[in-house]
């Protein structure tokens, strides 16, 4: 498969070609500096010809015009211009510049571009400067490789060419090119080859994740993807796919025990039911009794799937700012009167200005839970403690009783759904549970401690600010 998908895929991956993308690029600008370079070097070699090109054809005019009288001598010999002389009057000045020794190179041609006299075999061309190249076919002398001139036009037809050997120029130029291509050439190679292992290294991490997802997919949700510790996009991706898969599989952990928990919690009190249905008398108190025990069963479904809301976290869209002070002194004002009526001594000790984003249903469904397990395992005369106090940069929520309190072994079994380590008391076993969801919905914690003796719920939520 892995193989499969390197050979047909390779080439399309965005770090393949990305990193193919900036190697053409770096190719490109070097290409770019190179033609930039020999541009230059063309250009100053032909500033540092001009003066004694024109130096030579001021003095094959100034010969023509004293060799023939029909000429008109203008004055203008010592300018490079289009408008002197005639390609007959230059022919012998030509000819004698051409048979004698020097670096100078002529050719003079006819109006109608037969070459009169000179010592390169040319065609006539435009008028402008002309490099003539033995690579590019041209005919130039024995052991030169390049020839650069100047080609004027003649006032009365023909024009004139006259260049120097270039040839160290053209060494110069090969060698910077031989120079360009070598450097660039192994850039580009290993540029490529780069490229390649990125695209190899990134499609074994994408792999990675492929396989992971497929092993989950399969049933094994403890699977993780790999994080290779170079802090890069896909760390950071595999980071928080990996966050997700450990989400997926508390939700997915969670629905099998409370399917599990329904199914073995359910099966008791539905067999009461049916059985008391079956051998109850037909009258009023038994028709109430049947409808004590469904309400019993409605209430443990309604708390059940309020956990598994709170779990999923499908709230939190609805988060507002909750005046977390207020909450707690409405409470605090309604479990004073429940307690006094059971004997109890309930306090309260809330501290100002304590707010939090949250829901402020759940949030107080939290409190109620942890204030009334107290109230219900504790004796007559006990004394109940309810504080709500900013600590650091959370708040910190604590219900103290003096009453059994509960082993230390089984403290953190008690947040569990279902569980009842006392029997003989009233309730569905759910209530720590629903308070340690509704506390992580909120980002916070619940707690169980000692109180030597009794029992200390605390409870940390984060404080917006």
């Amino acid at each position: 498969m892995i193989r499969r998908i390197k050979r047909a895929r390779l080439v399309r991956m965005a770090s393949f070609r990305l990193a193919v993308l900036g190697t053409l690029l770096s190719t490109l600008a070097a290409m770019l500096a190179f033609a930039l370079i020999y541009n230059a070097t063309a250009s100053a070699a032909r500033h540092n010809l001009a003066p004694a090109l024109t130096q030579a054809r001021a003095a094959l005019l100034a010969q023509a015009a004293s060799a023939d009288a029909r000429t008109e001598q203008n004055g203008s010999a010592d300018a490079l211009t289009e408008n002197d002389g005639s390609a007959d009057a230059l022919q012998g000045p030509v000819t004698r510049a051409a048979q004698a020794p020097g670096t100078l190179f002529y050719a003079l041609f006819a109006p109608d571009g037969r070459e009169l006299a000179g010592n390169l075999p040319l065609r006539a061309a435009a008028p402008g400067w002309r490099v003539l190249n033995r690579w590019a076919g041209d005919q130039l002398p024995d052991g030169m490789q390049e020839i650069i001139g100047l080609e004027t036009a003649l006032a009365q037809g023909g024009s004139l060419f006259i260049g120097a050997d270039a040839s160290a120029l053209a060494a110069l130029n090969r060698r910077i090119a031989y120079i360009f291509a070598s450097v660039f050439g192994i850039a580009l190679g290993l540029g490529l080859l780069i490229s390649l292992v990125i695209a190899l290294f990134s499609l074994q991490r994408v792999q990675a994740i492929s396989r992971t997802s497929r092993e989950i997919i399969a049933g094994d949700l403890s699977r993780r993807v790999k994080l290779y510790g170079h802090d890069d996009e896909l760390d950071v991706l595999t980071a928080e796919v990996n966050t997700m898969l450990a989400t997926v599989e508390g939700l997915v952990l969670n629905a099998r025990h409370v399917t599990n928990a329904i199914a073995h919690d359910l099966r008791s009190p539905l067999a009461r039911l049916r059985n008391f249905l079956k051998t109850a008398p037909p009258d009023a108190a038994a028709l109430a009794e049947a409808t004590a025990r469904t309400e019993e069963i409605l209430k443990l479904f309604a708390a059940m799937l309020q956990i598994a809301e709170v779990e999923a976290g499908a709230v939190r869209g609805r988060f507002t700012l909750v005046d977390l002070t207020a909450l707690c002194l409405g409470l605090a004002e309604t479990y004073e009167n429940v307690a006094e009526d059971l004997g109890q001594d309930f306090r309260a000790e809330i501290a100002p200005g304590l707010a939090l984003r949250g829901d402020a249903k759940l949030l107080a469904q939290m409190l109620v839970n942890g204030i009334e397990n107290a109230l219900r395992h504790c004796p007559p005369g006990t004394a109940i403690r309810f504080r709500a106090q900013p600590q650091g940069g959370w708040i910190e929520i604590t219900i103290s009783d003096r009453g059994p309190g509960i082993p230390a072994a089984l403290r953190e079994a008690a947040f569990g759904p279902f569980v009842r380590l006392a029997p003989q008391t009233p309730g569905t076993g759910l209530g720590l549970s629903l308070v340690r969801a509704v506390a992580r919905l909120h980002e916070g914690e619940a707690a169980l401690l000692d109180h030597e003796p009794g029992l200390i719920l605390r409870l940390r939520l984060p404080a917006p600010f």
